[in-house]
């Protein structure tokens, strides 16, 4: 019996974790004291959970115990699989009736929330076994609990922390664990051809791909634009080093002729013009290290440029980025040196 509850428990918990709801437990928690929501989730959880235990239970009347060991196996690779999804939120604002008061809006709202979802299903594949349908309850009831009340305790004091994709992930690894054991305890030996069993592999391989593909796609997305933003700030601070620059060239009526890569605000001229694509350089190295120099440049404009380098290089930036940015730093404290 304990081991039941365990496995009843254990099992919502997983499919909980990460999933919409514990989003919507959040919500709620942010309007409505922690224990009525609590008390709504278990309302809603115990009423969505005990007809789909019931039918689990009406099911397996009609069908052999094998046969019924095989559709839960299959079944847990499908939560497997559909555990990846990404989800989207939703608007909420239309399930919370305040006619309801707060314990019945959160009931009705996870109680909805929950039909036909992976955990209902999940409910329905552990009854179908189950030797005490109010254990299972219990146990199926307990995860939402726990699993609602982490959701409201992550959004607080966690904050995000922690991705939801690698939650995600390890629910996903342990449903597809629990479904491939009972496959191969109850899939008749005559089934487990290698043909079969590659082509099942093959098949839940590619499904797993494409329930993925939105995230990778999101991900795609946000490294791109990150990317993006990174040149454009790079891009920003080379047209305005080059606008300081100029404050710190003495210019020909004080320095005579331009000594050009000779002298290290010549030189950093150079590189900006390089970076900026107003250069036939094809690279930095082109570029020659000034002679030292003793002229007399404003040290108060160097020292911003170098602060203002400085800044440029907390950003987190690829090796060679940083490499352009250490050397203008460089040149400009040989300057003060």
């Amino acid at each position: 019996m304990i081991q039941e509850y365990i496995k009843a428990f254990s099992l919502i918990f997983l499919a909980e974790m990460g999933d919409k709801t514990q989003l919507l437990a959040l919500a709620f928690a942010t309007q409505f004291p922690l224990w009525k929501v609590l008390s709504g989730i278990a309302l809603g959880s115990f009423l969505n959970h005990s007809l789909a235990i019931a039918l689990g239970i009406y099911i397996s009347n009609f069908i052999s115990t094998n046969t019924i060991q095989i559709a839960a196996g299959f079944a847990f690779v499908g939560f497997s699989i559909w555990t990846l999804k990404v989800e989207y939120d939703e608007d909420e604002d239309n399930k919370n009736s305040s006619l309801l008061g707060p314990i019945g809006t959160v009931a009705l709202a996870f109680f909805i929330g929950e039909l036909g979802d992976k955990t209902q299903l999940t409910a329905v594949a552990l009854s179908i076994e189950s030797i005490n349908p109010a254990v299972t309850v219990a146990g199926t009831v307990s995860g939402m609990l726990v699993t609602g009340g982490l959701g409201i305790l992550a959004g607080r004091f966690i904050g995000g922390k922690i991705p939801e994709m690698t939650v995600k992930m390890i629910a996903s690894v342990i449903f597809m664990a629990f479904g491939l054991i009972k496959l191969n305890s109850s899939v008749p030996a005559e089934y487990m051809t290698n043909l079969n069993v590659s082509l099942f592999i093959l098949l839940v391989a590619g499904l797993s791909i494409f329930a993925l593909l939105p995230y990778i796609r999101i991900r795609k997305l946000e490294v791109d634009s990150s990317l993006k933003i990174r040149l454009r700030e790079l891009h920003d601070y080379y047209v305005d080093m080059n606008q300081r620059i100029e404050r710190i060239c003495l210019g020909s009526d004080k320095c005579g002729d331009c000594m050009g890569y000779g002298c290290p605000v010549g030189c950093i001229k150079a590189i900006i013009m390089c970076k900026l694509g107003d250069s036939s350089n094809s690279s930095i190295e082109d570029l020659l290290r000034p002679d030292k120099t003793h002229k007399d440049f404003p040290k108060d404009k160097v020292l911003e440029c170098i602060d203002f380098t400085n800044k440029a290089l907390l950003i987190n930036r690829s090796q060679e980025e940083k490499k352009d940015l250490e050397l203008i730093k460089a040149l400009l404290e040989e300057i003060l040196n």
